[in-house]
């Protein structure tokens, strides 16, 4: 085989497809450059030479062999490296693939799982999904990365921000931290400036659900800096609807430390940018919740009575690509929307109005219509509240009944900060000899000792929310 052979790895028998290279390499839960290291470390046992430039061109032959848009295959000769790497007994065993491995990749270049998939190792297969950004970078040229690896990247910040819900705080942390790690690695690699914004975006964007996490597990400083990271991102690139959402968060984070000024006047500066439609009803649902602890129910009511018109305004009629096109933890779905304005109208002395809108944003849950189970446990914890405000102790623990059903890692501080609120209710003198109030007190104080942000705080949280 010639230098050049090396250089680029081309030879046309055996064949081997590049979804099936790339599956063996998952299957083993390795990078691209782990992948190089072995099978650098094959050739030396058997005294073969490689490419020149050593593990650095076998990175880059790697990334060649699996892009479907790239004519590179690995040759014979890197093949029986890869065997040997694989701890297989021939070419014959590399070629149809890892056990469980059913064929074909699908149009985004991934393989198709299986009906019946292998048992898997958890761990393994949690940093598998942290590393995917690694896996699916591309060689650089100096100047710019390859468009497949932006979208890739847009694509991750979209799964993270719609999978947010159905993933412990504590194991989402570390995906959206290697997102991000990867975003900002691609953007130190290019000088296009298109590609330069998507990524800005990306990182902002995973900046922003690292809030929402730091915030779900307590770690309030970290949650209000990273959200003021977000906002530099959607600043830097002339993002509207990524400053906006940002400086949401921040809002949010603000007024339940206590500091309920200082919410309002960030969310009144994200205002004057805000894009029409979710964004701004988002906003204004914030701000009327920062307006009630100040006590201004007169504001609390117009600020909500913006939010309806302008969540009139959202989607179709004024799509933003965060809040609407990507989604998730990112969007303000109807459900949200109604519980939001529970809380303000709660905070603010309208225990009829909280009910109203807390049942709304139940009834929507229960349709199908809300991105998280917690809209509804959120809802239901203010709705406790009215009825404890009424003096209904019976309804209060109905409406409190499916909340109790929320998995540990899954109960976030937001929820728990609720529920909190219902403990102070049973406080109040009427219920002051009542065992049922005692009995309620104590479930509440048993289920936050057990929430994410008490658990973490401990140490103690387990990988998958139990």
């Amino acid at each position: 085989m010639s230098t050049g052979e090396h250089a680029q790895g081309v030879v046309r028998v055996p064949a081997i497809s590049k979804h099936v290279l790339r599956a063996w390499r998952q299957s083993r839960g390795w990078t691209v450059p782990e992948t190089a290291r072995r099978l650098a470390r094959a050739a030396q046992d058997e005294n073969v030479p490689i490419a020149p430039g050593g593990r650095d061109s076998l990175k880059r032959m790697i990334y060649q062999w699996e892009d479907e848009n790239d004519k590179h295959v690995p040759g014979e000769h890197y093949q029986l490296l890869y065997v040997k790497s694989l701890g297989l007994r021939s070419l014959d065993d590399l070629l149809v693939g890892p056990p469980g491995y059913t064929g074909p990749a699908d149009s985004s270049g991934l393989s198709v799982p299986s009906q019946r998939p292998a048992p898997v190792d958890i761990e393994n297969l949690i940093m598998a999904v942290a590393g995917e950004s690694a896996d699916y970078a591309s060689s650089e040229d100096g100047r710019s990365v390859a468009p497949l690896s932006v979208v890739h990247l847009t694509a991750e910040l979209q799964r993270l921000a719609r999978s947010y819900s159905a993933m412990p705080p504590l194991e989402f942390l570390g995906q959206a931290r290697k997102l991000r790690d990867e975003s900002r690695r691609l953007s130190e690699r290019t000088r296009k400036p298109v590609q330069l914004a998507d990524l800005h975006l990306v990182t902002g964007g995973a900046c922003g659900l690292l809030a929402m996490a730091s915030w779900d597990l307590g770690a309030w400083s970290a949650a209000i800096e990273q959200a003021h990271a977000a906002g530099i991102f959607g600043e830097i690139v002339g993002h509207r609807g990524l400053q906006a959402w940002a400086a949401g968060c921040e809002g949010l984070i603000v007024f339940w430390r206590g500091r309920p000024r200082e919410a309002a006047d960030v969310v009144a500066s994200a205002l004057e940018l805000a894009p029409r439609g979710t964004a701004r009803a988002r906003l204004h649902c914030i701000a009327a919740r920062a307006w009630a602890y100040l006590g201004a129910v007169d504001r609390v009511r117009s600020e909500l009575a913006a939010a309806d018109r302008a969540q009139d305004e959202a989607g179709d009629a004024y799509p933003e690509e965060l809040h609407d096109e990507i989604g998730g933890e990112y969007g303000w779905d109807k459900a949200r929307h109604a519980m939001c304005a529970a809380t303000a109208l709660l905070i603010a002395g309208d225990p009829v109005g909280a009910a109203v809108r807390a049942r709304e944003a139940i009834g929507l849950h229960a349709a199908g219509h809300a991105f998280s189970d917690l809209v509804s446990a959120k809802a239901r914890a203010d709705l406790a509240c009215v009825e404890l405000s009424g003096g209904a102790l019976d309804a209060a623990e109905d409406a409190l009944n499916p909340v109790w059903g929320v998995a540990p890692g899954f109960r976030r501080y937001p929820l728990v900060g609720r529920l909190e609120s219902a403990s102070a209710a049973l406080g109040e003198p009427r219920y002051a000899r009542s065992r049922p109030a005692a009995d309620l007190v104590e479930r509440i104080r048993v289920f936050s000792a057990e929430s994410a942000p008490a658990l973490a705080a401990r140490g103690i949280l387990l990988p998958g929310g139990q």
